[in-house]
């Protein structure tokens, strides 16, 4: 069948309202084995106008949740509350965490989860940061809900994945470096109001500090090596919001940290040849502003990195 086809789309979900419980029994398992990547959409609407007949069939939902939850994340919504919320979340986390899952960008369960985060499986995740990725889709996925949605106070999901991006930082030229910006890009977007990982030094405990400090070092050190990837352009939100975070960081070796950052910036910057090459640049004013209130002495783009004391008059 060709699903794509706009007639099939209009007819295969009013079949399945109309059909006898067998009937479209039968029919959803056939239409759940197609491999079509695309087949999610008429998939769940066709599940949705047989709901009344088939919907104690929890077998036969969790199949059909579990292939749309496999295909590609695309533009436009998919009616997911045809399915039942309290089976979603485990499925969605099966998918996202399984082992075998290769795909070539990411799943519906990864952004059902990214609306979702209260569902996600964090001793799952913790676990699977342990083993090889063999996509660096999946990577991606994974490391993207643990910078945007894993509490600080779940030490074991951070360290496992501090050791992970450490793996990854050693292997400069291996696949899931290039997927790391956008895994990146969840620490950039978190809820900073009620987010523990954004609370002041003297509001955690010193083992918290000193591992925030450690995501910190490490994030930076995967960045550094992304950005001298050919072609890679500067993303001023992404920057900025990070190095809004990293000030909060006053562990030994913050301040070098935060003058990593801006070097890393300000080298992308002169380097790039997109409009992100203006003279202003936010995360970079930020970062310089802060240094020089701690009493560093930021060299212009001429002079040699010098890093000094102010002396007192």
């Amino acid at each position: 069948m060709e699903f794509d086809d706009v007639r099939w789309q209009e007819v295969i979900p009013l079949y399945c309202g109309v059909a006898t419980r067998n009937e479209v029994s039968a029919f959803l398992k056939s239409l759940a084995s197609q491999s079509n990547i695309d087949i999610g959409r008429i998939l769940c609407e066709s599940y949705g106008t047989a709901a009344r007949e088939v919907g104690r069939d929890s077998e036969l939902h969790d199949l059909v949740a579990t292939r749309v939850l496999r295909c590609l994340s695309s533009p436009g919504g998919i009616r997911m509350e045809v399915f039942k919320a309290n089976r979603l979340g485990k499925l969605a986390n099966e998918i996202v965490i399984s082992l075998d899952q290769v795909s070539p960008w990411v799943s519906r369960a990864f952004q059902w989860l990214l609306s979702h985060p209260v569902e996600v499986d964090w001793d799952g995740i913790a676990v699977r940061l342990k083993k090889p990725f063999v996509s660096n889709v999946q990577f991606l996925e994974i490391v993207h809900l643990c910078m945007r949605f894993a509490p600080l106070e779940r030490e074991d999901v951070w360290r496992s994945l501090v050791k992970l991006l450490r793996r990854v930082a050693n292997d400069s030229k291996g696949a899931l470096v290039e997927n790391f910006e956008l895994a990146f890009f969840g620490i950039c977007i978190r809820n900073s109001m009620s987010d523990s990982i954004y609370y002041p030094a003297n509001e955690l405990s010193k083992g918290l500090r000193q591992l925030r400090h450690q995501i910190f070092a490490t994030l930076l050190d995967c960045l550094e090596i992304c950005y001298n990837m050919p072609s890679r352009a500067i993303h001023d939100f992404d920057w900025l919001e990070f190095a809004k975070l990293i000030v909060i960081d006053t562990e030994p070796g913050s301040t070098s940290l935060q003058e990593k950052a801006r070097t890393i910036l300000f080298k992308n910057r002169e380097a790039s040849k997109s409009e992100l090459s203006s003279e202003s640049h936010p995360a970079l004013e930020f970062l310089t502003s802060k240094l020089e209130k701690r009493g560093k002495v930021v060299p212009t783009p001429n002079q040699p990195r010098i890093t000094t004391r102010k002396k007192k008059p």
